[in-house]
């Protein structure tokens, strides 16, 4: 224990299980009825596994909240949800736990998103992001196999959610520096500094994490475990852990209507951000490409001209979104700036491999 970082030994963080064949314990201790919230190409491969507890399962294909609650009149009464798959997955296993005061267990199958240590669920609000509810899950069980098993892209992505605390820290300050930021939300340089032990520890292992190895799995879901106490241990604080990172995203959701693998626009909005700020975008990028995760727009299923119109149009979404003030609320991009962020990332990705 003594070789951990301090973030690690925090106490309040998630309980979390590491090991093999931890689905099939699930069984062992969820009753019949109990509700299973996941994909329908995931139950596939696991169905099998409750097929003796005559379980409910919805799939998480929607996340507006107007469908998760017609989805929750048509329910018969459970007391446990079970939360197996991605960030959709398990947000919606969060907003319906907290609609009927369930107990919740989360199975993430990807280091993708963080969402299996939040309390509370990512919806959608005629698209656009609100977070609702409050819940907290039994326990996080992490099984090296489950997550192995998922595509290496997805996994990879997920250093995103910790990544994000540099452009989240930039962001934090300089609405500090114009008496923009939230008195609620106040600049904390111990939680900066703490956080800042956070992103270099994950720094450190970018090698086994682009591996997906048990060591970079653990190392990164570690990681995770502290940015979920850090945002609801602090009053809903979203400073230290979300910035310009994530409202690229939104913004790039929003305007082209597509699903994507969430780290690949995140990370994209990481750089950009860290561009904004004029603070290690290079130093950023160069760690995105190292971990094996392909920013490119044609890699998540867009072209350069929707990333265009998503960043010369971010100022504007985001003065209309209600998010906490940033770098982009206030500067106007432009096609040169946008013709340097292909001109760059198209240099670093030249010779790309996977």
């Amino acid at each position: 224990m003594s070789n951990l970082p301090e973030f690690l030994k925090n106490k309040d963080q998630f309980q979390t299980i590491y090991g093999r064949n931890l689905l099939a314990e699930i069984t062992n201790i969820i009753p019949k009825g109990s509700l299973i919230v996941t994909m329908e190409d995931l139950w596939s491969k696991w169905k099998d596994l409750f097929k003796d507890l005559e379980v409910q399962v919805h799939f998480a294909n929607s996340m507006e909240v107007t469908n998760l609650d017609k989805a929750t009149e048509n329910f018969q009464p459970f007391h446990f949800v079970v939360g197996i798959g991605g960030g959709r997955a398990l947000d919606a296993a969060k907003y319906f736990a907290w609609q009927k005061n369930a107990k919740l267990f989360h199975v993430p199958t990807s280091m993708s998103v963080n969402a299996a240590f939040g309390h509370r669920a990512g919806v959608r609000v005629n698209s656009e992001v609100k977070y609702i509810g409050w819940t907290t899950p039994e326990a996080v069980y992490v099984d090296y196999d489950i997550i192995q098993s998922a595509p290496k892209i997805v996994n990879r992505s997920g250093i995103c959610e910790i990544m994000c605390y540099h452009t989240g820290h930039l962001d934090w300050k300089y609405s500090t520096d114009l008496n923009k930021c939230e008195p609620k939300w106040s600049y904390d340089q111990e939680m900066v500094d703490e956080a800042r032990s956070v992103l270099a520890y994950l720094l450190e292992g970018m090698d086994d994490i682009r591996e997906v190895n048990d060591a970079g799995i653990k190392r990164l879901m570690d990681c995770n475990r502290w940015g979920g106490p850090a945002f609801h241990n602090n009053g809903w604080n979203p400073r230290p852990i979300e910035g310009m990172d994530h409202f690229v995203f939104y913004s790039l959701e929003y305007h082209t209507k597509k699903p994507f693998i969430h780290g690949q626009p995140v990370c994209l909005g990481i750089y950009v951000g860290s561009l904004m700020h004029n603070s290690k975008a290079d130093e950023m990028l160069d760690y995105i490409v190292k971990a094996g995760v392909d920013i490119r727009p044609e890699a998540m299923g867009i072209t350069w001209d929707d990333v265009r119109t998503s960043l010369v149009n971010l100022k504007s979404f985001l003065n209309q979104s209600g998010l906490w003030h940033s770098i982009g609320h206030d500067v106007q991009l432009d096609d040169a700036f946008v013709d340097q962020v292909k001109s760059t990332i198209e240099q670093k990705y030249e010779n790309f491999k996977e």
